[in-house]
This record gives C-alpha cells, structure tokens and sequence, in this order.
C-alpha cells in the first residue's frame, strides 16, 4: 500500500493530498529515513 494512501486510510492525515503534499516536503520517514508517497508500506 502506498504510503500517502496509508496516512489516509489510518486517519493520520485526513485527505490523500495532504498526505502526498507532506511527504513531498519531506515531513514523513519510515525507519528514520524520508520517503517519497509512493513509498510500499507493508504489514510484518
């Protein structure tokens, strides 16, 4: 699942394009690194 959708989904962030727009200013990292939106979350 792309992360932006992820953000959305959870109810982290409300709208799918906030989501795109933080991760685009590099305000979101997964395992302390930045990543795009399109970034693969996956469930371990």
């Amino acid at each position: 699942m792309r992360l932006d959708k992820f953000l959305k989904v959870s109810r982290v962030i409300k709208r799918r394009t906030v989501a795109n727009e933080a991760a685009d200013g590099g305000r979101v990292s997964v395992n302390g690194k930045v990543v795009k939106p399109s970034y693969d979350v996956k469930v371990r």
